[in-house]
């Protein structure tokens, strides 16, 4: 499986083989379609859509050619569609005639004028969404467990820390007590969403999927679902007790800082 499905304008040929090459230097794997499809393929769509559900993520590079093309409208559809994060990176034109509708409002790295630091800043975000860590610094020995990032639960009427959950390896962005008081749901950066039991401090799961950085949660009034947000615009509803992934909203144009449900659940 490749870390990157690479989409691009026929135009922009050059640019996409120059960027391909500072992504693959990085330590990153790239899927194209002139290198990557077989010849003779005859069901070239079906290769290109499952070479997308495939990967790790989804790379394009914007300009105007780029949003006149049906193909890369296409891959960006179905990226969407199947939940892949998206990282647009411009190389021509400007946010009026380079960006597709289903990119709008969604940052992007600039390569017009500085091309290294756009580089830099997409591989950088796409090494943290996988997971892979900073380019040229090897992993160090983790203690097991790892070194966990803490949820702290005080007591608010003396301020006294009554309890520390802990296990988030990155940055705490969100957290939501259940309606009942009996349930915490906590969020990373990382696109880490787990459930605790707010008692004994003991995790209850953890919901998995590529979320990337998720900012916050929210528990439905009667405790059976879980809403979270993430930087790519999405909503996710999760089921409480199984911790399976009921349902992806779409439709806003960038990153979702807040969630919450309806006094009586239904919205």
């Amino acid at each position: 499986m490749a870390d990157i499905f690479l989409s691009y304008s026929r135009k922009d040929t050059e640019f996409m083989r120059r960027l391909k090459a500072d992504l693959e230097k990085a330590g990153l794997t790239v899927w194209i379609d002139v290198t990557n499809i077989p010849v003779g393929t005859k069901a070239w769509e079906k290769e290109i859509e499952r070479a997308i559900t495939e990967a790790g993520c989804l790379v394009v590079i914007l300009s105007p050619d780029a949003k006149e093309s049906e193909w890369v409208r296409h891959e960006l559809s179905f990226a969407e569609t199947h939940g892949k994060r998206r990282f647009p990176i411009m190389c021509r034109g400007d946010e009026r005639t380079a960006i597709p509708l289903q990119l709008a409002g969604v940052q992007f790295a600039d390569a017009r004028r500085d091309y290294e630091a756009a580089v830099r800043q997409l591989i950088r975000d796409i090494r943290r969404f996988l997971g892979k860590g900073p380019v040229g610094i090897k992993p160090q020995p983790q203690p097991s467990p790892p070194e966990p990032v803490d949820v702290k639960l005080p007591d608010i009427s003396s301020w006294r820390e009554l309890r520390v959950l802990e296990g988030h390896k990155w940055s705490v962005y969100g957290v939501a007590f259940s309606p009942d008081g009996r349930r915490l749901a906590s969020a990373s950066h990382g696109g880490e969403v787990r459930i605790w039991d707010v008692k004994s401090g003991r995790k209850l799961r953890e919901l998995k999927g590529r979320l990337g950085p998720v900012s916050s949660v929210a528990f439905s009034p009667d405790v059976r679902l879980l809403a979270s947000v993430s930087d790519d615009g999405t909503v996710r509803l999760w089921n409480v007790v199984g911790g399976r992934e009921l349902r992806v909203l779409k439709g806003h144009g960038s990153r979702v800082l807040r969630v919450a449900f309806s006094p009586d659940g239904r919205r």
